[in-house]
């Protein structure tokens, strides 16, 4: 005997029934304290076990630590200043780079790179460093230096960076210099900076250092 396809139709109105027959019978269980409703899987169960009366409302909690109101401020104020161009001096100006300071309590960052030697001498030093408006900065330098000994004809040219922060300077136009002397307790000898490369100061304002 051939088995015969129910229709769609008729399996939809026969599982309508069977559920609502099943939710009817456990819900008259869950009245006589029988079983709990809310282990079986139906929609209809789930929201009659969460859908209870709302509660009165509870304390107010105790009140929280007091924070530190901190307001960070983000600027971009920076500037470059590149040449490709030698220069043999052995004191003064090497290169310069000027920027408009936009606040007073800030700090600038100044990085000085260019390839910088010492010629022809033996227990030599020369000193590059930076000042700003023509001073250096206080109460510590930024500045480097370059000793070398045993060679009197070496003409080593080394590709160096100098850089630092420094706080204490005046909002409005500064006059960044990167320049040349001589060491504490050495004299005069050959320098020669930027030698067949490109030099760069790069000068960035930036907020006050919190650690200060």
């Amino acid at each position: 005997m051939a088995t015969r396809a129910w229709p769609p139709f008729l399996k939809m109105q026969i599982f309508t029934l069977l559920n609502m027959a099943f939710t009817q019978r456990h819900m008259r269980d869950v009245v006589h304290g029988d079983v709990n409703l809310c282990n079986y899987v139906s929609l209809e169960l789930i929201k009659k076990c969460t859908d209870g009366p709302k509660g009165p409302q509870g304390p107010p909690g105790p009140q929280g630590v007091t924070g530190e109101l901190t307001k960070v401020e983000w600027f971009e104020n920076w500037r470059q200043c590149a040449w490709r161009s030698g220069n043999g001096a052995d004191y003064g100006e090497i290169g310069s780079c000027t920027i408009t300071k936009q606040k007073s309590d800030s700090a600038l960052y100044v990085t000085y790179g260019a390839n910088m030697r010492v010629y022809g001498c033996s227990g030599c030093c020369k000193r590059w460093y930076i000042t700003f408006n023509g001073a250096e900065c206080s109460p510590i330098p930024i500045d480097g230096v370059v000793y070398q000994t045993n060679t009197n004809n070496m003409n080593l040219h080394r590709h160096r960076n100098i850089g630092g922060y420094c706080m204490n300077i005046a909002a409005g136009s500064v006059v960044v210099r990167a320049m040349v002397g001589d060491c504490s307790g050495h004299g005069n000898y050959d320098a020669d900076s930027g030698w067949n490369s490109a030099s760069r100061i790069i000068v960035r304002e930036v907020p006050k250092s919190p650690y200060d």
